[in-house]
């Protein structure tokens, strides 16, 4: 799942680094969720490879 990133924020699964607002992100289906349930993430479509930011499982 690929999501878009709407507020700054530490990632506490990711050794507490820092994502910034406007990142997408390759996420699993159940983080994805998680992320936007919190509002911190949005859902989007796969990015172009020169867009694509980190991929995190």
């Amino acid at each position: 799942m690929y999501i878009k990133v709407r507020h700054d924020f530490f990632d506490k699964e990711n050794d507490l680094r820092l994502v910034k607002k406007g990142e997408v992100m390759n996420v699993s289906a159940e983080r994805g969720k998680q992320l936007i349930s919190l509002r911190l993430a949005e859902e989007t479509k796969e990015p172009d490879k020169e867009d694509r930011k980190a991929t995190v499982g």
